[in-house]
């Protein structure tokens, strides 16, 4: 007897807006016990929240994804800390970097996901990295930020055997 968990999806995106319901029943009758809803912008993180509060089986991860970078300021991280606190919020993220699309220009990137370890360390959480074409600077600073303290999930990750044996190292 086990547990399907699908560990990261965006029942926040706008393409839901008609039919969440629906996907969120498909997915359980077809044998999926858990939802992990992923933020990658404020606004998501919070209709994240919402949707972890109105659905049991529903869980959120908050914050913003690097292609966001540019848009986090200090009361980002006030709102996501205060949103933290919430049960049904699981972790911080999607966060990390992205050197493939460099919607963020890499300082902001990684100015933010340092932001996003350091909430993720003072609450408690895990975090959620999203790696592209990044890979020695996301261990880099998962290891300055001390990101081992709370482990997590590397997302979107494409790296060598190597790095991947480095992150488990540091608890992802």
């Amino acid at each position: 007897n086990f547990m399907l968990i699908d560990s990261h999806c965006h029942l926040n995106d706008p393409q839901f807006l008609k039919d969440k319901e629906a996907v969120l029943k498909r997915a359980q009758e077809m044998g999926v016990d858990r939802v992990v809803c992923v933020g990658y912008d404020l606004a998501t993180s919070l209709e994240a929240e919402a949707l972890a509060q109105k659905y049991a089986n529903v869980y959120a991860v908050i914050g913003v994804h690097p292609h966001d970078a540019k848009f986090v300021k200090p009361q980002t991280y006030t709102i996501l800390k205060r949103t933290a606190q919430s049960p049904q919020v699981v972790a911080i993220g999607e966060t990390g970097l992205d050197f493939y699309r460099n919607h963020s220009p890499r300082d902001l990137q990684e100015q933010s996901f340092r932001g996003h370890i350091r909430l993720a360390r003072e609450v408690g959480l895990p975090i959620v990295v999203h790696d592209r074409d990044a890979h020695a600077e996301v261990v880099r600073i998962l290891r300055e930020e001390k990101a081992k303290e709370v482990g997590g999930v590397i997302h979107c990750f494409s790296g060598s055997w190597e790095i991947a044996k480095e992150c488990i190292g540091l608890g992802f």
